[in-house]
């Protein structure tokens, strides 16, 4: 989402030529970009929520970018292009530092290499389906292996 948002908001920019004023460029990329990465920081599960914020990150990055490649004067250039790798750098802290707990390692029965609680319920309903499918299919796989046997004869 990050990478899509930013390449089609950079190829809008570019291709209707829309400006804005010097400042604009970096006040838009930095008010996009700091709530957004604040909502990756807080972890919000919600997969719309996590959406918006991934393409949120794209365009803020892309509006300050485009002041690199747009404006002329050098100030402008060089806070654009430094907000851009400023807030993909961020980016791409958070989501590496967001620390996802692998609960299994913590179980004493993973430990004991025993199947958990969880885990076992798992296991029962795929074998129960194994079990269903399996009667299901002989029928027919007998019948299909009787047919060859019979041809091969």
């Amino acid at each position: 989402m990050v990478y899509f948002s930013f390449l089609l908001t950079l190829l809008i920019l570019i291709i209707f030529q829309l400006t804005f004023l010097p400042i604009q460029y970096i006040l838009i990329g930095i008010v996009l970009l700091v709530p957004i990465l604040l909502i990756e920081k807080l972890k919000l599960n919600k997969r719309f929520i996590k959406r918006f914020a991934r393409s949120g990150t794209g365009i803020g990055i892309a509006v300050s970018f485009s002041a690199f490649l747009i404006q002329t004067d050098l100030i402008i250039k060089i806070s654009g292009l430094l907000i851009s790798i400023l807030g993909f750098y961020a980016f791409k802290f958070i989501r590496r530092t967001i620390q996802r707990e692998n609960r299994c390692q913590s179980c004493p029965d993973y430990q004991e290499n025993k199947i958990c609680y969880g885990l076992r319920l798992e296991a029962d309903a795929m074998r129960l389906y194994s079990e269903y499918a399996s009667d299901l299919l002989q029928k027919d796989l007998k019948a299909v292996y009787t047919k060859r046997l019979e041809y091969d004869n």
